[in-house]
Parts: C-alpha cells; sequence; structure tokens
C-alpha cells in the first residue's frame, strides 16, 4: 500500500507539471542548427520564458554580459548538434554511426574514437563542464518520441545512492509539496519510476548525493520536454536547465540545510533524437558554470561514464 501511495504521489506530481511553449510559440525552422539555437535561446535567457520563481537562469552567472556569453553558448551547441544530425541524415542506412563519429571528430576526439559519452572539465573564471553523449541505436518497432519520453523518466528517476525531491509546483518552488525518493535499482526502471512527462510539460527535480566527510552535493533540474519543427518535421526535444536558488527560496522542506545549495550556479542540457528507416539517433549535450574550480572530477568522470553506459542499455531493453 505504501508503494502504491508513493507512485501515486509522484504521478500526480508529474501530472501537474506545468507547461512553458505554447502552441503559438512552437520553434519552426529549416534545419536542426537552426531550430535547436532557437529552442535554447528562447528557453535560456531571462525574461524568454518563466523560471522557477527566484531562481538563477543557466547562464554564465561571472561573465558580465550574461545574455551576450549564453547566446555564444548556445551558438555553439546548435552547430555541433546540426553537424552530428547532417552527418546522420546524409550518410547511408550502414555507414550512418561511422559518420557521426566522424562528424564528432571535429569538436571531441572521444566520440571521434567511438566512445559514447565524453566530459571535459575546464577551469578558470568561470569554471565550466562540457558533456556529450551519442548513440546509435537500432529502431526496431521505437520512434524518436518514445526515446525522448524515457529520457524524460530516466532524467526525474533517482539510481542508487541518490535521492532526489520531486516538486509539486515547477514554477513556485517554495509552494507545493515536495516528494522525498531514495534511490535504488527499483527507481529509476519498471513501475518505480518516475513516469514520463508528456510533451508540452516541465517538471522541477533536485538530484542529491550524500558524501561522505563532505555532506550534501545537489542540484536542482527544470525538466521540459517538447518538439521543434524542422522542415516540417517533429523532432522532439529534452532541455534540462540547472537552476541556483539563493536568499532561501527553496521550499521550506529542506530546512535551509546544505541541500538548498547547488553544486553548480546554472547549467543547460539539450538532447533530441532523429531516426532513419533502421536507425535512432540520440544525442545530448551540456554545459554547466560555477564561480569556483571543479572539485571531485575523478568521480565525476567515473559517474558520468557510468551512466551513460547504463542509459544507452536501459534504451536497448525498452525497444526491443
Amino acid at each position: 500500500m505504501k508503494k502504491l501511495y508513493k507512485f501515486l504521489t509522484i504521478l500526480l506530481i508529474v501530472l501537474n507539471a506545468n507547461s512553458v511553449l505554447a502552441e503559438n510559440e512552437k520553434i519552426h525552422a529549416k534545419s536542426i542548427k537552426e531550430g535547436v539555437q532557437q529552442f535554447l535561446d528562447f528557453l535560456t535567457l531571462k525574461g524568454k520564458h518563466p523560471i522557477p520563481e527566484n531562481g538563477t537562469p543557466a547562464q554564465l552567472i561571472t561573465i558580465e554580459d550574461r545574455e551576450q556569453a549564453t547566446l555564444e553558448i548556445n551558438a555553439q551547441m546548435a552547430t555541433q548538434f546540426g553537424l552530428i544530425a547532417k552527418a546522420f541524415e546524409d550518410a547511408e542506412e550502414s555507414k550512418k554511426e561511422q559518420a557521426v563519429r566522424d562528424a564528432a571528430k571535429s569538436f571531441n576526439k572521444e566520440l571521434g574514437n567511438g566512445e559514447i559519452s565524453s566530459i571535459q572539465f575546464i577551469n578558470g573564471t568561470p569554471s565550466a563542464v562540457k558533456s556529450y553523449h551519442i548513440f546509435v541505436l537500432e529502431k526496431k518497432s521505437s520512434s524518436p518520441d518514445k526515446i525522448m519520453e524515457i529520457m524524460s523518466s530516466y532524467k526525474a528517476s533517482p539510481k542508487p545512492s541518490d535521492t532526489f525531491y520531486l516538486y509539486s509546483n515547477a514554477l513556485k518552488p517554495a509552494q507545493g509539496n515536495v516528494q522525498e525518493v531514495a534511490g535504488s535499482d527499483q527507481t529509476w526502471q519498471g513501475p518505480g519510476a518516475t513516469p514520463y512527462l508528456k510533451f508540452g510539460q516541465t517538471s522541477l527535480v533536485k538530484k542529491c548525493r550524500k558524501i561522505i566527510i563532505v555532506g550534501w552535493k545537489c542540484s536542482t533540474d527544470f525538466n521540459h520536454l517538447n518538439k521543434i519543427i524542422v522542415n516540417g518535421v517533429e523532432v522532439p526535444v529534452f532541455l534540462l536547465e540547472q537552476y541556483n536558488f539563493e536568499k532561501n527560496a527553496d521550499h521550506s522542506f529542506f530546512g535551509g540545510d546544505a541541500r538548498t545549495k547547488n553544486v553548480v550556479k546554472g547549467g543547460t542540457g539539450l538532447y533530441l533524437a532523429l531516426q532513419s528507416e533502421t536507425k535512432i539517433l540520440f544525442v545530448g549535450f551540456g554545459y554547466s558554470w560555477n564561480s569556483s574550480d571543479n572539485i571531485f572530477t575523478s568521480l565525476i568522470q567515473s559517474e558520468f561514464r557510468k551512466d551513460s553506459l547504463r542509459l544507452k542499455s536501459y534504451f536497448q531493453s525498452q525497444i526491443q
């Protein structure tokens, strides 16, 4: 009965998720590059769309001209998405994966050499973390929409050693309720996982891990599932923005403790999926920023690679 109650509570939180893009605000573009650029600009610049109340948007907060810096990052991400998408679309069916790898070499050697993910750390003012995922999957009976729905659940579902907090009000996080979910092998897959978002919906999730001696390390993620329209074709996209809550703007559930402080000051991650006759391309790029140097890089690198392998394996298990 307790498990059923918890599932129904989480389901209610997801069903109450807020919509960000109205139907008349859908992004229409002539290319993946153009569509991604428009989508990111709309959803990462303050004032362009609703953001969590008192949340600092995903911008380079230590750069004097935040908007210009954010636009430059968005343009870089859009160019990279465009390169990968064009390589996938132009290649023969049997050569699509290699074509994608060859295209990735221009900005990341690890991806070009066949890795499914890569993470890079940049210290300075600000410090940054760049992350990349590229999978080419057998389509079978699945679709890009299904892959992105799975992604919306996966990113909101705690893995072992994690504790996630699901907010009932994504735009006013200090209001409503917070549902705590301790991670296990049953909370990120199967009936115990957080339900998919519907297209057009948004949720707010705080992801925490308690590290021995160090204590709580958390990030607060604004998750949004939507579509951009490229040459009349709907392309599903999943956006993940990381927010920093200041001046006790977080929910009283946390009592102002260390969980209200994020390990990064802002971040943007975007994932999309495309299909061919027999393949599905999954691509995700992310940037996060902080005002101090990166720490725990070895642990982050190890966990990132482990999570990437788990994600690809999970996709494969769901599309058989």
